[in-house]
Parts: structure tokens; sequence; C-alpha cells
């Protein structure tokens, strides 16, 4: 009967989904270098000290712009990944999948307000919590597809719910750099380094469960 049901659902083909996601990542990637400042100086004959001063004061807005271009691409991989195991689409995925793609597009505005105020708790929780809820979303968006019978039939039980636990790991990672990041600037960043790493461990005992 859950079969019957979902064969009489309207069936959209995730080329073109795949197609906008692709686009929108671009886009906010290249807008973060739109963020860091040239620094305006005088070409006289201090120019190249004040040049290296100037520069080395913009050292926390390119490790915030190195940053952001990393998880970016890291919520890239994710959803390239889930949609590795989708193999079809309906009206509700398609609309989970663009109200990720709207937090995907504010993160170069978070990272601006990171890089323009510098050393304060509330941009880092702003970027953060950015950071949680396009996590969440992208969850919801595995949740919803395993819910619908739109994730290919043939993967082994035990590697969905090991997917499962890789997805909501997310936000709640994301979420606890957040509330960090408000007591301190500095820590909250720093967990951020920390995610990389906790996820290579998580995606190796998934894979061993394929």
């Amino acid at each position: 009967m859950k079969e019957e049901n979902n064969s009489n659902k309207e069936q959209l083909s995730i080329n073109r989904i795949e197609g906008l996601s692709d686009g929108v990542f671009g886009i906010a990637m290249t807008l973060l270098i739109f963020k860091l400042d040239i620094p305006d100086i005088t070409p006289d004959a201090a120019f190249n000290s004040a040049l290296k001063e100037n520069l080395l004061g913009m050292l926390p807005q390119f490790e915030n712009f190195f940053v952001s271009f990393m998880l970016l691409g890291f919520f890239w991989t994710r959803h390239q990944l889930q949609f590795k195991h989708i193999k079809i689409s309906d009206r509700g995925l398609l609309w989970i999948n663009i109200f990720f793609l709207a937090f995907v597009s504010l993160l170069p505005f978070t990272t601006g307000l990171l890089m323009k105020y510098t050393g304060h708790g509330v941009p880092v929780f702003l970027y953060c919590g950015n950071l949680t809820i396009a996590a969440l979303v992208l969850a919801l968006h595995w949740s919803y597809a395993n819910k619908n019978n739109l994730i290919d039939s043939t993967l082994n039980k035990a590697y969905v719910r090991s997917f499962f636990v890789l997805v909501y790991l997310m936000p709640i990672t994301f979420g606890i750099c957040a509330i960090a990041g408000l007591f301190s600037a500095r820590t909250g960043l720093t967990l951020l380094y920390t995610i990389p790493f906790i996820f290579f461990f998580v995606r190796r005992i998934q894979n061993k469960k394929k």
C-alpha cells in the first residue's frame, strides 16, 4: 500500500534540483571574496610597511573567509551525498531544498558580520545559528526523502540509520558552537575547526555499514 501511495505522487526529476543547488552554492562561495576589503593605502615611501601592517590586521578576516568557504564546501558535499541516494523527488522535497538554499545564500551576509565585528559574540552566534538552521533543514531533507520512499530502496538499513546519525549530528554540533560563541567569540569559532574531524571519523564508521 505504501509503494502504491508513493507511485500516485507527482514525481520530479532530481537533475534540475541539483543544477539549481550547484548554482546557488557557486554564487555563495564566490560572494565570500567580496567581503574582503582591499586596504586603501597611499603609495608613498612607507607603502610596503603600511601594506604589510594592514594585511596582518586582516588575518581574522582571511580566517573567516577560509572557514566559511570550507563549510560551504562541506555542506555542498553532504548535499551531493544525499542526492547520491535520493532517486526521485516531489514538491515537498523540492521546497525543503529551496529553504535549505535560502540559508546557504545567507552565509555570505553572516560571514560579513563576522569580518566587520571580529571578536564579538553576537556575530559569532548569528553565524553559527545560520549554519545550525541550514544543517537542520538538510537533516529534515533526508528524513523527508526516507519517509516518502524517495531514496534508493536497495540501501542497507544499518547504513540508512547511520546516515540519520550523521545528518542530525550536524545541527547539534553547530548549535553548540553558536551557544559557545555567545560566551566567547574565539571559542565558538575554534570549535568549528573540530567539525571536519568529527565527521571524518563518523563517516568512516558509516562506510563500514554499507
